[in-house]
């Protein structure tokens, strides 16, 4: 009997899968046969757990919420609904920033539509009204409250689960010493030989590094005295000149830029490096598996600092409207014909980032098949009759730089596997602070009528 419970439950649980996929891909066909294919995979099964939380959103879906809106202010005479609209939570907080006394304007406010009403307000109406006014104000500090402890929970949870992985790694190293050098951040901060011999493409050494006649050191040209470790933490900022990223660079599709960046040797031993660390962790069930891999995490981040440094930022300022970026975050994914417990996933449904620009780093492996990347609209664009989209074929050693708002997904992998590596970066001192969530999201151009634009009041 429970056997049949359970299957019963999997069909259930399989149909709203169905559904959610079905409802949220692309509304309109793709041009690209691929598009066709994961069209055909999603609605099939979610194998290889495709789906991700950002969809593409159309204009007709923003209509149905409106109308969902209505009918549950409808509901309330007051209105008032922080938890289910974050619209509501939005004006609440800027009119807490913006204006004096504020709360004691929704008292005054409902008093008088009360007493527009009736003029004859009793003393129990009135105490009506406070308790209407006072139910607004413990809505909103009790969404603030589990907002709070969400994130004070998450903040445990985060500091918890990196400090066990680190507690990991000295076993890890035991098993697999092999991979010492990844940590051993010295290898790395001393000169740009190391770098240039084993760990770099071949086209970035020849473009971004010389050597000193006098001394025959490696030096990166742009700022020849500088050392790797002061290059590495910031203390020293890359530029480079647009005719030397010309040479760089290739626009493989409408905004979106392929750049060579690391060795296939070094690509390779990456992935075995990724490979052992899941199946080491995936030996101990007592601890949190990560869904993906960030090796900054575990304490290896002079490669992030590399690709941020010398190669994200100083492009990004070239190709990306003068975007100035201060911080970031990688991961590698995983993706496999038969997902598994290195390689999770089999594809990516579309959807955008949480990055201002993304870096997509093909590790490989070598003969994958499938596991394209396929280009949409920018988030917020209105499409018309049909969706073109634009397809790219990774490469290993090549990274794919666009904006983290532009749609995209990964067709499902056919054969063999397929490991990225993932770079997200973010502007809090820049594009973050001058634009709310969602007209960043949306990429709405007139931000004097957003909520937290200047003109707004």
């Amino acid at each position: 009997m429970r056997n049949i419970n359970n299957v019963g439950w999997g069909l259930v649980i399989l149909v709203i899968q169905v559904a959610t996929i079905g409802l949220c891909s692309w509304k309109i066909q793709a041009e690209s046969s691929s598009s066709d294919v994961m069209k055909a995979s999603n609605a099939a099964t979610l194998l290889g757990g495709g789906e991700i939380n950002e969809k593409l959103r159309t204009f007709q879906t923003a209509i149905n919420d409106a109308d969902k809106e209505k009918a549950s202010l409808a509901d309330e005479p007051n209105g008032f609904q922080p938890r289910i609209h974050k619209a509501h939570l939005w004006h609440a907080l800027e009119g807490l920033d913006r204006y004096p006394n504020y709360f004691d304007r929704w008292k005054s406010r409902i008093k008088s539509r009360e007493q527009s009403e009736d003029h004859s307000v009793s003393h129990n109406k009135d105490s009506d009204d406070e308790e209407k006014e006072i139910d607004d104000l413990l809505k909103l500090e009790h969404v603030l409250r589990d907002t709070a402890d969400a994130v004070r929970r998450e903040r445990k949870r985060i500091a918890q689960q990196r400090t066990t992985w680190m507690q990991k790694i000295p076993n890890f190293l035991q098993e697999h010493p092999q991979f010492r050098k990844f940590w051993d951040a010295a290898l790395y901060g001393e000169d740009w030989g190391k770098w240039c011999n084993g760990i770099l493409h071949p086209k970035v050494q020849e473009l971004f590094f010389t050597t000193n006649t006098t001394t025959g050191a490696i030096q990166l040209k742009t700022c020849s005295d500088a050392t790797v470790a002061q290059v590495l933490s910031g203390a020293v900022r890359v530029e480079w000149n647009v005719s030397l990223l010309t040479e760089l660079l290739d626009e493989e599709c409408s905004d979106v830029y392929s750049i060579p960046i690391l060795s296939d040797a070094f690509c390779h031993e990456l992935i075995q490096l990724v490979r052992s660390l899941r199946l080491f962790f995936a030996q101990d069930t007592t601890i949190e598996q990560p869904r993906f891999f960030s090796l900054s995490q575990l304490g290896i981040t002079w490669l992030d600092d590399f690709l941020f440094r010398v190669l994200l930022y100083p492009i990004s300022i070239h190709l990306f409207d003068n975007i100035h970026l201060d911080s970031y975050h990688s991961f590698v994914a995983g993706y496999a014909a038969q997902p598994n417990c290195v390689t999770p996933r089999q594809f990516l449904v579309p959807h955008t980032d949480d990055s201002e620009v993304t870096l997509n780093l093909c590790l490989g492996e070598k003969d994958f098949e499938g596991g394209l990347l396929e280009f949409g609209p920018m988030r917020g664009e209105r499409t018309k009759t049909k969706l073109q989209t634009d397809t790219v074929q990774p490469r290993i050693g090549y990274g794919l730089l666009h904006v983290g708002r532009l749609m995209h997904q990964v067709t499902p992998i056919t054969s063999g596997d397929r490991f990225a590596y993932i770079v997200w970066t973010r502007s809090w001192t820049d594009t973050r602070a001058k634009q709310c969530p969602c007209c960043w999201l949306n990429h709405r151009k007139e931000t004097a009528t957003c909520i937290c634009g200047p003109q707004w009041n």
